[in-house]
């Protein structure tokens, strides 16, 4: 961090002491309550997100982002995957989304930034729990 304060640390070392963790700014704000203000939460994740120390995820409209540890740089190479019921997200390699974006590239004449894509869907889990809850309801 460039310039940090206490409060500011706090933030930040929440995500290094959690570092596979999402977590939306309100929640993130509960977690450190008493000690960090809700102001200085939003603008810590700001500023956090700008020097690119963790990363922000949008999970639709009307919905609180959520914020992870970036610590590793590969993220900027590959896709990621959200759930929206969970929010849980998931770095995805594959080689058939290399292939598109290449296509996209040499086609269309558009480098897709892969650190900034998110593609928004329903997670296995989160699936098998709808169809237990199908099943039971039957």
């Amino acid at each position: 961090m460039k310039y940090s304060t206490k409060q500011g640390r706090k933030v930040y070392e929440y995500f290094v002491n959690n570092p596979k963790k999402h977590i939306s700014a309100d929640e993130l704000y509960k977690k450190l309550s008493g000690s960090v203000g809700k102001a200085t939460v939003y603008r810590q994740l700001e500023k956090l997100c700008d020097e690119g120390l963790i990363r922000k995820y949008s999970i639709g409209k009307g919905q609180s982002s959520c914020y992870q540890l970036n610590k590793e740089k590969h993220c900027e190479t590959h896709y990621h995957l959200m759930c929206t019921e969970c929010h849980k997200v998931i770095h995805l390699e594959c080689d058939t989304l290399s292939s598109l974006s290449k296509h996209i590239m040499s086609e269309h004449g558009f480098l897709l930034d892969s650190s900034k894509t998110v593609l928004y869907g329903i997670c296995s889990d989160c699936l098998e729990k709808q169809k237990k809850q199908i099943n039971s309801e039957k």
